[in-house]
This record gives structure tokens, C-alpha cells and sequence, in this order.
């Protein structure tokens, strides 16, 4: 049988996993590869981080992408359980 994963370190996996598919999402430029944009100045779906993120759906079974285009994005993101 597997080892349980601990609350710290399934947080670290979703953290990781949103850093990683961030970092992806940055090299393409297409907006109809993405599920929504995020944009400062309003251009996109969401204008925060969080605000895309807390909009994706719960519990899915494919990848949901969040394009991030170029900007300082001055937030906190903490994702609970």
C-alpha cells in the first residue's frame, strides 16, 4: 500500500502544479489555448491572480489553463483545501 500524503504536502503539489502550468502557459499567445486570461489593464477575464484561480472548477479531471500576461502582480495567493 502507498504512503498517505499529508495536508502540506498535497498544498505543496496544487502550488506547484499551478506554478508549473503558469510557467507553461507563458510561451504561447494563442488566447483560444486558454480557459481565461488574466491581464491588469482589464483586457482579459480576470484582472487577478486569485480571482482566475478561485473561478477554475472544483474537482476536474483535465487541465484547466490560465494565460498570465506580462504585468506585477502584487497579491497573496493562498488556496485552501
Amino acid at each position: 500500500m502507498g504512503k498517505k500524503l499529508t495536508s502540506s504536502t498535497k498544498e505543496l503539489m496544487i502550488t506547484l502544479s499551478i506554478l508549473l502550468a503558469i510557467m507553461w502557459t507563458a510561451h504561447g499567445d494563442e488566447m483560444s489555448d486558454f480557459d481565461m486570461v488574466v491581464a491588469q489593464d482589464g483586457s482579459g477575464d480576470f484582472t487577478t491572480i486569485t480571482d482566475a484561480i478561485f473561478a477554475t472548477p472544483n474537482f476536474s479531471f483535465s487541465r484547466y489553463h490560465i494565460k498570465i500576461r506580462a504585468g506585477t502582480y502584487k497579491e497573496n495567493i493562498i488556496i485552501g483545501r
